[in-house]
């Protein structure tokens, strides 16, 4: 892991975080949701990244962050279309 010093007004850091371990905490989930938010991380990496141990809970962290899912019609007819092919070959 890449260790980064970061200098923050001291009336700024109580506000991020109650003690180092938080505001450590508080700079990486902002980090990463930046990163995802940008296109530069998937929702894989978020969830890996922040240890989530579901998909609901990496989900429940985007929508928080007011991170959409990046899901358009093109991703929907390719999924209606795999599920198609899969009910038709039963």
């Amino acid at each position: 892991m890449v260790q980064v010093t970061v200098s923050l007004p001291d009336t700024l850091a109580p506000l991020l975080g109650e003690n180092d371990e938080q505001l450590q905490r508080r700079l990486l989930e902002d980090t990463v949701a930046e990163a995802c938010r940008s296109g530069r991380i998937g929702r894989g990496e978020v969830s890996r990244y922040l240890g989530h141990g579901s998909w609901h809970e990496t989900e429940e962290f985007l929508i928080k962050r007011q991170i959409p899912l990046d899901y358009d019609s093109d991703d929907l007819a390719h999924d209606i279309a795999v599920m198609e092919s899969f009910f038709s070959s039963k």
